[in-house]
Parts: structure tokens; C-alpha cells; sequence
């Protein structure tokens, strides 16, 4: 009968088991299931493009964060103007009293003229980014645009109107004059609706932060399931190829003696 010694098998079982090693080290070290696309093709494209949208959605949380920034700086620098608005009424009103001589009447005009120009000062200099909020350069077509990242109708405007003393119409008044007190109240009128306006769209923007905040994280909670590794069962996993690997060098170790003592006989 004629003796045959055919291919080690246990060799082959060797490799694939130290494949399967280093597989699930690389797992365990990155903490991810799918470390390349030979590991799952299908999850991986769709975890690429989970990825894609979480980032967008982070983006898009900067954005309107970005915008309340914006919100909040033009309605802070509108609060002063506000105060100095109903300073110059104050002043309006004392003028009206007959009592006041010459020169204190001249020290209240004095006082009121500085402060309409402080108003223009305000809102020639409030500024965020670059970018000047209480000029007119915010309004029409120059509205600040915000973008949330979900599509369709996603855009989010600031307008703001220009608020010098020129355009509230409160430069250049006689504070002894009787119609002043209307144009006073008329811009204070202007100032608090645009306040108003802003709170408005602060509020807005906060609201779409909170929910852009709860679409990110369940965005990664999905790509979590699918591409991060079950560390329990990796663990277990690269446990069992270790032990596939000592049984395929111990079958390969037989493997050989078995060979060696056939060609014993052969001699």
C-alpha cells in the first residue's frame, strides 16, 4: 500500500486564526467594529454618511450660535441707546420749566445735543465680525442670513433698521419746543420694537440650537450602533481566535511529528 503525506492543513488554520488575531486587536484599539470596508461595506457607507450629517449638524448649531451672538450685541448696544433716548426726554421735560434761566436752559440743549450725537456714535460703532448691526448695513438686502444645515426652509434672517439719531429722528430738536416730547417717544417707541424683534429672533435661533443639539446626538447614537465595537464581545471574541490559534500550533506541531516518523519508515 502506498503512503501518502499530503499538505499540512493545520498551517492554513494557523493563519486564519492569527488573521482573526490581529483583526480584533485593531477593533480593541480603535474601539471601532468596522476598521475598514472589508469588515462590513454596507455599514460602512452608511455610518460615512451619518457621520457627514452629524457633522453638518454641528455646524449648523456654530451658525445660530453664531446669529444669538449677533442678537445679543445689537440688542445690548440698542439698551444704551434706550437709556440716553430717555435722558434727552427727561431733558425735554425740565426744559419746559419756566423757572430755569437762560444759560440753564442752554446747558440742557448743551446736554441733549451730546447725547443724540452719543446715539449715533453707538450706532455707527456697535459691530460684530466685521460686520456694523445699527447703520442700516443689516437691513434690506444686506439682512444677515443664517443657514441650520436640515434643508428646505432652513434660513433664519436678521434685519436691523438704522438706528442713528438722524433716522429715530431725534437729532437736531429744540428741547424747548413741544413737539420734541412726540419724536422722543416716537423713537423710544422704534427702539423697543426693534428689541423686541431681536428677543424674538434670539429665541428662534436658542430653540433650533436645542433641537439641532437632540438631532446630533441621535445621529451619533446611530452611527455608534453600527460602527463602534461591543467591547464585551470583541474581548470574548479575541479570546476564542487565541485559542484557535494554540490548538492550530499544537495540530501543526503533531502535524510535523507525524510526518517526521512516516519518513522514518520510509528509510
Amino acid at each position: 500500500m502506498a503512503l501518502t503525506i499530503g499538505p499540512n492543513t493545520s498551517t492554513t488554520a494557523l493563519e486564519r486564526a492569527r488573521a482573526s488575531i490581529l483583526k480584533r486587536l485593531n477593533q480593541l484599539s480603535s474601539g471601532q467594529r468596522i476598521t475598514r470596508a472589508g469588515d462590513d461595506a454596507a455599514g460602512l457607507a452608511i455610518s460615512q454618511n451619518l457621520r457627514a450629517t452629524e457633522r453638518a449638524f454641528a455646524q449648523a448649531q456654530r451658525n445660530l450660535g453664531d446669529g444669538v451672538s449677533l442678537a445679543r450685541t445689537a440688542e445690548g448696544s440698542l439698551s444704551q441707546v434706550s437709556e440716553l433716548v430717555i435722558r434727552m426726554r427727561e431733558l425735554t421735560v425740565q426744559a419746559g420749566n419756566g423757572a430755569l434761566g437762560d444759560a440753564a436752559q442752554a446747558s440742557i440743549q448743551a446736554e441733549f445735543d451730546q447725547l443724540a450725537e452719543e446715539v449715533t456714535r453707538i450706532s455707527k460703532a456697535t459691530e460684530f465680525n466685521g460686520r456694523n448691526l445699527l447703520n442700516g448695513d443689516t437691513s434690506g438686502a444686506g439682512a444677515v442670513t443664517l443657514r441650520d444645515g436640515t434643508g428646505g426652509n432652513d434660513v433664519v434672517q436678521i434685519s436691523i433698521a438704522d438706528h442713528s439719531a438722524q433716522s429715530l429722528g431725534v437729532e437736531g430738536l429744540d428741547v424747548t419746543d413741544p413737539s420734541t416730547l412726540a419724536a422722543l417717544d416716537d423713537a423710544l417707541n422704534t427702539i423697543s420694537g426693534t428689541r423686541g424683534e431681536l428677543g424674538a429672533v434670539e429665541r428662534r435661533l436658542e430653540a433650533g440650537i436645542r433641537n439641532l443639539e437632540t438631532a446630533r446626538e441621535n445621529t451619533a447614537a446611530a452611527n455608534s450602533r453600527i460602527r463602534d465595537l461591543d467591547f464585551a464581545l470583541g474581548t470574548a471574541e479575541l479570546a476564542t481566535s487565541q485559542i484557535l490559534e494554540q490548538l492550530a500550533i499544537a495540530t501543526a506541531v503533531q502535524a510535523n511529528i507525524s510526518a517526521f516518523t512516516a519518513l522514518d519508515l520510509l528509510r
